[in-house]
């Protein structure tokens, strides 16, 4: 074998792991290094095109730069979207399972991603997709998975506690897509968001991080009593010098939150 034919099959060989990595790897940015947020969508474009032939998938969602998000909870939502026309449903549902990613790119968290609706093809705004110049939604199967920090020295329901947050670098996904012929995959959907307490929390809700230096420490302080008047004007007095004093060096207050009628600071100090 010649040099020039060696060469060649060098090459070849490059560009198949080169494809291979791109259709096995998508990065997203989730922000920018040291910001906030409650709300992320990203529209996909990897799985365009993939027929419903019963075959398997596995790809991972990873952030770009080596980025990584820090939350007491987060909600991961994927959304598939089929060939179909429209105000039909989707014809077949595929099967979904995926979990968080650590920095190494190991799993995190128990692998679930339940299906929790479909949408059939309308016309709706806030898709890159257009049917006669209108805005397209099209047949769409649903999946969401809420993702919690673990509490920590929680021994009074009414006590305070810390989170021990999540610090994710990505998601893995495995599908399984149903036999469907003639039906294809269009386009995907992520959507990262933080709106919701997770169970256990008590109403606390607090923002994405995003590779936050130095990482947050959350913690959900005791709710007061008020057993009299009297503790009642003190515990409330309480929660004004916790939401107004100065913070120090380093540290972040996040004014609380409602919680079947009564009121208690949260707080994320920086570790």
């Amino acid at each position: 074998m010649n040099l020039r034919l060696a060469l060649f099959f060098v090459s070849m060989l490059i560009s198949v792991d080169a494809i291979a990595d791109s259709f096995n790897l998508v990065e997203i940015n989730p922000g920018t290094a040291g910001s906030t947020t409650t709300y992320q969508d990203f529209f996909l474009t990897n799985l365009n095109g993939t027929a419903l032939d019963g075959q398997t998938r596995s790809f991972d969602i990873r952030f770009s730069d080596g980025k990584f998000i820090v939350a007491s909870s987060l909600v991961i939502d994927f959304d598939i979207n089929q060939s179909g026309a429209l105000g039909t449903q989707p014809v077949s549902f595929p099967r979904i399972t995926g979990y968080l990613l650590d920095s190494n790119g190991n799993p995190m968290s128990a692998s679930i991603f339940p299906q929790n609706g479909s949408l059939p093809a309308q016309i709706w705004p806030g898709w890159p997709f257009t049917l006669n110049a209108s805005p397209f939604l099209p047949a769409t199967t649903t999946y969401d998975h809420h993702f919690a920090g673990s509490i920590i020295g929680d021994g009074d329901p009414r006590g305070a506690f810390d989170i021990d947050p999540i610090i994710a670098y990505g998601i893995h996904f495995d599908l399984v897509y149903p036999d469907s012929p003639g039906n294809t995959v269009i386009g995907t959907r992520l959507v990262i968001s933080s709106f919701t307490s997770s169970p256990g929390f008590r109403g606390f809700t607090s923002p994405i991080y995003i590779s936050p230096d130095p990482i947050p420490v959350f913690h959900v302080a005791a709710v007061p009593e008020t057993p009299s008047l009297g503790l009642l004007i003190f515990g409330l007095a309480g929660v004004i010098l916790v939401k107004f004093r100065r913070p120090a060096a380093g540290e972040i207050r996040i004014r609380g939150h409602a919680h079947s009628g009564e009121h208690f600071p949260d707080s994320v100090g920086l570790r």
